[in-house]
């Protein structure tokens, strides 16, 4: 069975912090993890009357979510107040504390904004090597269907494995989708037939390629389906996401690669930004034993 032991949850006092606790303690009772509590605020602050209300009405609010997670049954470490870069933060008290997922927001914006993704948040995705739950405000966490894509890579492996237990916990339909592309389809004399022959034989190994893939996973007991399509990946998960009505889609981003850890793949990133639900982004490293996506 595979463990969550731990789960940071970073607010920021907003207007969706509430709902985003509301998932941290459905999130912890499914898998009977601990939650840690945490609030960065500037360390810029010139005025000493208001750093130091700041910090008394942060301190207030933490104690606050802490004592709500303890009534509710669930083990909760004492809550951290840290000071500096936002993003910054959270990533070394999530490395410090060893935990197995950090848990934020997506971030204040418009639903007319393209781009739903905060800045925060999108660092942190990029940044940290730890399982990223970033919660949708107008989303409860009431996962019925949990879309995962994968393109074979070790990070959908590791997306994909998280997904079959996160789909067993909720009991939520599980959709493995993959896209592929065809590239460099030029048939001599606009020959319609042999692009149609060349383009059903890449299908056909895709599909090949995909059955080969899924035989690496326990699918039992599971209620499930795979759907392949074709055309652009960014935009056909997007599209997907809507058909299925997905409460969670679980993506994996590209691990890190010697000091560089800036880069995710540029599928999940365009993904991420204009995802309509709650989503988890995974790399493919492995940090201990306990973590997520090692214990079977």
């Amino acid at each position: 069975m595979i463990q969550l032991e731990k789960i940071l949850l970073a607010t920021d006092f907003g207007k969706s912090s509430h709902k985003i606790l509301k998932s941290a303690i459905t999130l912890a009772k499914a898998f009977q993890s601990e939650i840690i509590p945490m609030h960065v605020l500037p360390n810029n602050i010139i005025n000493d009357k208001a750093r130091i209300l700041l910090n008394d009405a942060a301190i207030d609010r933490l104690d606050l979510i802490h004592q709500k997670i303890k009534r509710e049954g669930i083990k909760t470490a004492k809550p951290i107040l840290a000071y500096g870069n936002h993003f910054e933060k959270i990533i070394l008290t999530a490395d410090s504390n060893n935990v197995n997922m950090i848990l934020i927001g997506a971030g204040e914006k418009l639903k007319s904004d393209v781009f739903q993704l905060g800045t925060t948040a999108e660092k942190i995705i990029k940044l940290s090597n730890r399982p990223v739950w970033v919660e949708k405000k107008e989303n409860n966490l009431n996962v019925k269907s949990i879309l995962c894509p994968i393109d074979f890579s070790k990070e959908s492996e590791h997306a994909l494995k998280n997904a079959i237990t996160m789909s067993r916990r909720f009991k939520a339909e599980l959709i493995v989708f993959s896209v592929y592309e065809v590239h460099n389809l030029n048939p001599p004399n606009d020959d319609r037939s042999y692009w149609v022959h060349d383009k059903e034989l890449v299908l056909s190994s895709h599909k090949d390629e995909f059955n080969l893939f899924l035989k690496n996973f326990d699918l039992t007991d599971l209620y499930w389906k795979k759907e392949i399509q074709i055309g652009d990946p960014a935009v056909e998960i997007l599209k997907a996401l809507k058909k299925y009505k997905s409460d969670l889609l679980i993506i994996g981003t590209t691990g890190k690669s010697g000091l560089t850890r800036i880069l995710m793949g540029s599928v999940t990133e365009k993904v991420i930004r204009e995802v309509p639900c709650s989503f988890i982004t995974l790399k493919s490293e492995d940090h201990k034993p306990s973590e997520m996506t090692n214990l079977t």
